[in-house]
């Protein structure tokens, strides 16, 4: 016996994390092609290696670098905290449906003990063993197989010694009360979690890319607003020595309240200027805590972005309202959560109806007990079947009513919630797109007064050599330009991140694998089909009818108080 012990010890290999992430990434990779919107790689370890990587190199790299969008989508990708929160998550609840499933599989267990006695000079070992497996079954009921093992032996007096094996194996079989449906319920549940764990984090990924880019580009326009500045203030210095060079000369030619209204406008610019270097710092410091990047790090936004947008120019919505809402309704992960989460309370209030039922149990076992003295003598072991039928009838079941009926309460609640996420998704779209259309006129409105302040600038200039213009002229004159300037780049700004507002909301958004790369679709104007707006994707299947309310005597089954 104690050599089977030994066995049995040799043969218990301790879990390690290795086993758990095996199992983890095995059941994301199986539904991943569920979701096919998540991005990039779910394993924790390599994510936390690329992250440290991304932050060194960050704070080693060349001084004054530069990062176009797409660079800086990619550094979030690896290097973001809230990324790699959220892919945690997603470990977790993976996590939970390991153990969940733990349950329904055989889950083996051996113990023993022994001691030593000394009674009226009589010493003796005894000691016991016990090992086997026990199965949870996913239709309901439970199996256990188990061997038992005791054994005697004398030391000293009387020569006894006795061992005796009992083999035995029960079953228990819901017939009524918790079988079927109400059985696997925490199984159903764990499984559908993972996939709302992979659709929240996609959800996550395209929201947040839309939060990079908008990032991104308000640093982009809070540089431009500082270079607006400073070529301001260096005009208007410029245009103050020539003022007072002026003054000097001509015996007072420019009078000197004029020379000194140059002097405070340039004050002001150069006020304007240093607070638009700290609002450009600013918006620097909070771009890189949102990738992740050391503050410290010497990296900025590229204005090559801004060109681009400058070069394309704002262009209308894609979609025509209805086109943007019918989208909305297919591709929107969250939408999808929600419909979804419907048909789990509607499930949930049927296994809670399963509890008002009879227990009616049907019990199989059998063992085999060998002879005291030969522990491994299977032939001429007893044996001994049973069949026996366990029932607990509902005469009250107050818990079980009073279950049933939250449960209806709470489908109800999911269906209602289900609508107020749908009734918010339509104002999301709607109001993206009147944001879109108003960043385009808005756009085409700042260009024009750019062009009209260039002009007056240019003009007034003339005329005050002219003699035709005073020194206040020329003043408001710049002053008008540089914020025509910095409302222009505003706009485009504003358009650049509406458009992706919009991409958010109707759910065409989408990242690559290397990381939060968004993907548009082209631009088309509101009159033009939007069949190009994104790939063809698999019908999703209406949301199910609303719960329907329990009739009056559903609150108070029988047998229900």
């Amino acid at each position: 016996m104690a050599l089977a012990a030994l066995a049995l010890l040799g043969a218990c290999r301790p879990a390690t994390l290795d086993s758990a992430d095996r199992e983890v990434y095995g059941a994301l990779d199986r539904r991943r092609s569920c979701v096919p919107e998540v991005a990039g790689s779910l394993d924790l370890e390599a994510a936390e290696d690329r992250a440290h990587a991304t932050r060194a190199e960050a704070l080693l790299g060349v001084a004054g670098a530069r990062l176009t969008l797409h660079q800086a989508l990619q550094l979030a990708a690896r290097a973001s905290r809230d990324v790699r929160t959220e892919r945690e998550d997603v470990y977790l609840r993976a996590l939970d449906l390991s153990t969940v499933r733990h349950d329904f599989q055989a889950i083996p267990f051996a113990s023993g003990g022994g001691a030593i006695e000394a009674i009226d000079g009589s010493t003796s070992v005894n000691g016991n063993l016990e090992a086997g497996f026990s199965k949870v079954l996913e239709r309901g009921g439970s199996i256990a197989l188990t061997l038992a093992s005791d054994f005697l032996d004398n030391l000293t007096g009387n020569p006894l010694g006795t061992a005796q094996s009992i083999l035995a194996l029960d079953l228990v079989l819901p017939l009524v009360r918790g079988s079927g449906l109400a059985a696997r319920e925490r199984l159903t549940q764990a499984e559908r979690d993972v996939i709302y764990a992979l659709r929240s984090y996609a959800f996550f990924q395209q929201g947040f890319a839309v939060d990079v880019a908008a990032a991104f580009y308000r640093a982009v326009e809070a540089r431009d607003t500082w270079q607006n500045e400073q070529r301001t203030y260096e005009s208007l210095r410029a245009f103050e020595e020539r003022q007072r060079a002026h003054g000097r000369e001509g015996a007072g030619r420019i009078p000197e309240f004029q020379v000194e209204q140059t002097r405070q406008d340039t004050l002001r610019s150069d006020d304007r200027r240093q607070q638009a270097r700290v609002s450009y710092v600013g918006a620097l410091d909070a771009l890189k805590l949102l990738l992740g990047l050391p503050v410290l790090a010497d990296v900025g936004p590229d204005d090559a972005d801004l060109e681009a947008l400058a070069r394309r120019g704002p262009v209308g919505p894609p979609y025509l309202e209805e086109q943007a809402q019918a989208e909305a309704g297919r591709r929107r992960l969250d939408l999808r959560n929600a419909r979804d989460q419907v048909e789990d309370a509607r499930r949930k209030a049927e296994v809670a109806r399963d509890g008002l039922r009879a227990q009616v149990d049907l019990e199989l076992g059998g063992d085999l007990t060998t002879p005291s003295s030969e522990p491994l003598d299977l032939a001429e072991a007893s044996h001994r079947l049973s069949a026996g039928l366990q029932l607990d009838l509902p005469l009250d079941r107050t818990p079980e009513r009073n279950l049933w009926r939250a449960a209806l309460i709470q489908a109800v609640r999911a269906w209602r919630g289900l609508e107020a996420l749908e009734d918010r998704i339509a104002v999301e779209v709607r109001t993206a797109l009147r944001s879109l259309e108003e960043a385009a006129r808005s756009y085409a409105i700042q260009l024009e007064g750019v062009r009209l302040a260039e002009r007056r600038v240019e003009s007034t200039r003339l005329l005050l050599e002219a003699g035709q213009a005073q020194t206040r002229d020329v003043l408001d004159a710049e002053n008008d330009l540089v914020e025509a300037r910095n409302a222009l780049t505003g706009a485009l700004v504003d358009h650049a991140v509406a458009r992706l507002e919009l991409e958010r909301a109707v759910g065409t958004l989408r990242v690559d694998g290397e990381g939060l790369t968004s993907e548009l679709p082209p631009l088309e104007s509101a009159g033009t089909p939007a069949a190009k707006a994104a790939p063809p994707q698999p019908p999703v299947p209406a949301p199910p009818p609303p719960p329907p309310a329990p009739g009056p005597g559903a609150a108070h089954p029988a047998g229900g108080k």
